[in-house]
């Protein structure tokens, strides 16, 4: 491990000749550009030390350098750390595109601290510019007294070099480093999961079946939303929504585009596959998709509830029974009837009258619609019995 960290701390800094084809170019380039600054004040550091003979006192500075170079970089990866969300101004338009299509990080703790942290180091420091000044004059004299006792006013000089000269080689070097390697690492991270995800959700939406029956999740479509569940870490948020706002999108351009029909059937029915096989990641999307007026996001909270099934919905999914186009209507009932299969008395009193009541209020037929509710009906009748 140690060896690890040493040889890329070498390769760093001693690097030679950059291939301008290396993605990380702008990376070397810049770590090049302060190379010679670091060097010169190893070097410094070094000569002062070798007329005293004194190794203790060498080993001393080098702390403090360590000290400087360690705090600059901390501030700078915090002034760095990539930024994402949506725009606040229009001169954010583009950085907000590209967020939305994945090439920047979603919205982490991580970064909501780094930016409180930000704010709050340069309000202080406008502040207390004159607290800082003396405490970078004590601070050289403390580092002045590791060099000798008593400190001169040369090594105090020395000191304060140190802290203002490491302090911002440290300050650059984790600047470009967390914007021009960490933001492109993040940035792949979340393409390769989200290229993951679809490949997932695309390899079976394909071959969902078109029937009058009740739909409900198939084994793959679990196994499919439980590995989605389990790739996308918590603070990953944003990469479901995203998708599920996507598949919402392609609903509704599908059924105002293509004709009514079976091909048209097939597509949506595809649609909602991939939908339910987001269903285990997306649950926390159920409040905003359940009160959306845009059906293809109701329909992204019917296929939700057909994979994680929460009670507090039952109401909610009669509605759409009623309320709906044919095709979320089915899906709804569909929800509902896979919850009669799997839940305790009570709850299935509340589907049958709730379902009855939807079915009350239809005003015009539909075949695979009402062959669910009837199916319900008495799925419901015979376990009451």
């Amino acid at each position: 491990m140690f060896k690890y960290v040493f040889n890329s701390i070498k390769h760093m800094i001693f690097r030679g000749e950059i291939n301008r084809s290396d993605p990380l170019f702008n990376l070397y380039f810049s770590i090049n550009f302060l190379r010679p600054l670091l060097i010169i004040g190893l070097t410094g550091a070094l000569l002062i030390c070798i007329p005293q003979a004194n190794i203790v006192r060498f080993g001393a500075m080098l702390l403090w350098i360590m000290a400087c170079i360690v705090v600059g970089a901390a501030t700078g990866f915090l002034f760095g750390f990539p930024r994402s969300g949506k725009a606040k101004n229009d001169n954010d338009k583009a950085a907000s595109e590209s967020e939305t299509n994945g090439t920047a990080r979603p919205n982490t703790n991580l970064e909501e601290i780094s930016d409180w942290l930000t704010k709050i180091i340069v309000g202080l420091s406008l502040v207390n510019i004159r607290e800082i000044s003396i405490t970078i004059s004590t601070i050289s004299k403390k580092i002045a007294l590791s060099m000798s006792v008593p400190a001169t006013e040369a090594n105090h000089a020395i000191g304060f070099a140190i802290i203002t000269g490491f302090l911002t080689v440290g300050f650059f070097y984790g600047y470009f480093y967390t914007r021009l390697f960490l933001q492109q690492a993040f940035g792949v991270s979340d393409r390769k999961l989200l290229d993951l995800v679809d490949t997932v959700v695309n390899a079976t939406a394909s071959y969902a079946p078109i029937s009058e029956a009740p739909t409900l999740p198939s084994k793959i479509e679990i196994k499919n939303a439980e590995q989605i569940a389990d790739l996308v870490p918590s603070g990953k948020n944003e990469l479901i929504t995203n998708k599920i706002q996507e598949l919402a999108s392609l609903y509704e351009k599908t059924r105002y585009e293509m004709p009514s029909g079976d091909t048209r059937t097939r597509r949506m029915t595809e649609i909602a596959s991939s939908m339910r096989q987001l269903g285990q990641a997306a649950v926390f999307m159920l409040p905003k998709l359940t009160a959306s007026y845009i059906a293809g996001e109701r329909l992204a909270a019917i296929c939700i509830l057909q994979m994680s099934f929460d009670p507090r919905y039952i109401d909610w999914l009669a509605d759409r029974i009623h309320a709906e186009k044919p095709f979320l209507a089915y899906h709804a009932a569909s929800a509902l009837y896979g919850r009669m299969l799997n839940t305790n008395q009570s709850e299935r009193k509340l589907i049958h009258t709730t379902v009855s009541n939807a079915k009350s209020k239809l005003t015009y037929p539909e075949s695979g619609r009402d062959y669910v509710i009837e199916r319900i009906l008495e799925l419901a009748t015979t376990r009451l019995e």
